[in-house]
């Protein structure tokens, strides 16, 4: 039997994305852009069929972008329960580009001075109490909240709508 989290105990770390209710307005991306110091962005919006997906790190539990990094720039932050980097040590191999299933980590080029190129993902601003790109984030597409809480909402929300699919038949 897995354990029971209530609401008030969720993790800083655990964010939502909730692609129905995204609108592709880019403020997350805008946002993320003014707040990194690199200046690119680690959430992408892009558009699939009529639909807008925001993509960004999803942490994964066994994350394939850890086990390829090389020099061991990214590691799991126990405490927040992320997926975390330490750019100092990145050298650009793109190991985990490759390896994302979610494709959100990009190649930074490098700068002038640097020996290497990033890869760059979300970290989720740890150093903030709110990451800024759901602070801006209107439609509720990035939010921070319980996954059990989410989960049984989304439940809900389908048997409303197979009742009601079975209602409107049997009539």
């Amino acid at each position: 039997m897995g354990k029971k989290r209530s609401a008030n105990k969720v993790k800083r770390g655990e964010f939502l994305i909730s692609r129905e209710q995204c609108d592709g307005c880019g403020e997350c991306v805008v946002q993320c852009k003014k707040t990194l110091e690199s200046g690119e962005p680690c959430i992408q919006i892009v558009t699939v069929g009529e639909r807008y997906v925001p993509i960004v790190c999803q942490n994964c539990q066994d994350a394939p972008c850890i086990t390829a990094c090389m020099p061991g720039c990214r590691y799991k932050d126990e405490k927040h329960n992320r997926v975390v980097t330490d750019y100092k040590r990145c050298v650009g191999c793109w190991m985990c580009v490759m390896l994302c299933p979610f494709g959100a980590i990009t190649r930074v080029p490098k700068k002038e001075g640097e020996h290497f190129g990033v890869a760059r993902k979300c970290d989720g601003c740890l150093d903030r109490t709110e990451a800024p790109c759901m602070t801006v984030c209107k439609a509720r597409g990035l939010q921070i909240t319980d996954p059990n809480a989410y989960s049984a909402e989304k439940r809900k929300k389908a048997a409303r709508t197979y009742t009601t699919i079975i209602d409107g038949e049997t009539e």
